[in-house]
């Protein structure tokens, strides 16, 4: 909670009440460890405290719903999607259409986050809270949201050839690109998709599809791990390859994968421990979230992250039968959180076939959660 308060200070001038905002970061966490949902009972410990203070009751109403909903924030930026009307109107709604609250809620949120760990705030994580906040205000203000963008004319025109086309151009961010991908579409494109850019060391944050007259166009946000971004034509022609089936990529990811854990075994066996190290990680876990619209699957896969994780797990989502409509790319530190939506054929069981594929990728059996509540 320190830690947050030392960095929401150098945020102080952009809210208007600068006290709440040092409130909050300083007792957002104080309902942990009590055995229950700790943004639920903190919101009312901070109440009595409140009352203790001599706040007035209007700013122990804002401070007890700060606590409460510290977690709003960042949870629906990278788990919702943002287009969706209802998804604005559900974080608006649950603010009691406050902007004031939304402003240092907004801050907080970046505090926290900044105050978790190193990578945490990124600048994805940053544009993806910054955009459901600006929706929020809208809302609130009574302005109509934008309208979801309709494909643009020029990817319609290259899908109507029914060929493969790459392009490549600069994001929304800094460091952030655009890759789009265009082709006929077949089972398996999304995960050849991601391993092309994966084998290219490209980090996808975000994926969506289109489809339009047979044929997907699939919108990524990437960054390079390194340096620059290849060049449209290689990634085209390296996707042609695996689409024909002339270069299997989801199994070069699978052996660079397979090669890179065994170099660090390797590393790890060089230096003899005069104590024996156990050395253990989190079990991988398989989150189903909750969806508004009828027909689509929610999921959360969280592992430790690795390059090409989310291409693997496409592929297992595919083997399954699940049709990937978008998936957003989270990490922290080690590990990664990739959120899924997908449509699924109601006629067999998916969540658990999916739930069988997503193990075999995991290499260790997953905690399957259901409907994890926002506090926890």
């Amino acid at each position: 909670m320190i830690e947050t308060a030392i960095h929401a200070a150098p945020l102080s001038t952009r809210v208007a009440r600068p006290d709440l905002l040092a409130l909050g970061a300083l007792l957002h966490d104080i309902g942990k460890g009590r055995g229950a949902d700790h943004s639920v009972l903190g919101s009312e410990m901070v109440m009595q405290i409140g009352e203790r203070l001599g706040l007035p009751p209007a700013d122990i109403d804002v401070l007890s719903k700060l606590v409460r909903h510290h977690l709003l924030l960042p949870v629906v930026a990278t788990r919702s999607d943002l287009n969706d009307p209802k998804t604005i109107e559900g974080v608006s709604e649950a603010l009691g259409g406050d902007p004031q609250l939304l402003e240092v809620l907004h801050a907080l949120t970046e505090a926290d986050s900044k105050a978790t760990g190193p990578g945490v705030w990124s600048d994805w994580k940053a544009s993806l809270v910054e955009k459901l906040v600006s929706r929020c205000r809208m809302v609130m203000a009574g302005e109509a949201l934008p309208q979801a963008k309709p494909l643009a004319p020029h990817y319609l025109s290259l899908a109507a050839d029914h060929g493969v086309h790459v392009e490549i151009g600069p994001g929304d961010s800094a460091r952030m690109y655009q890759v789009v991908m265009v082709a006929p579409d077949k089972p398996g494109l999304v995960s050849k998709a991601a391993a092309v850019l994966a084998l290219n060391s490209l980090g996808v944050h975000s994926a969506a599809v289109n489809s339009h007259d047979g044929v997907a166009i699939t919108e990524f946000v990437v960054s390079p791990l390194f340096g620059s971004p290849p060049a449209a034509e290689l990634l085209r022609q390296q996707f042609v390859g695996a689409l024909g089936g002339d270069v299997d990529v989801l199994a070069m990811v699978e052996k660079r994968d397979s090669e890179a854990s065994s170099f660090a075994s390797e590393r790890a066996g060089e230096v003899v421990a005069g104590v024996p190290v156990t050395r253990s990680a989190a079990p991988p876990r398989i989150l189903w979230l909750q969806s508004a619209i009828p027909g689509q699957l929610l999921l959360e896969v969280r592992a430790m992250d690795r390059p090409g994780l989310l291409a693997l797990l496409a592929h297992a989502l595919e083997r399954a039968g699940a049709d990937i409509r978008w998936a957003k790319v989270n990490t922290f530190g080690s590990t990664a959180a990739d959120v899924f939506c997908v449509t699924v054929p109601g006629e067999f069981d998916v969540p658990a076939a999916v739930e069988q594929q997503l193990s075999a990728v995991l290499g260790t059996p997953a905690d399957v959660l259901v409907d994890e509540p926002v506090g926890d």
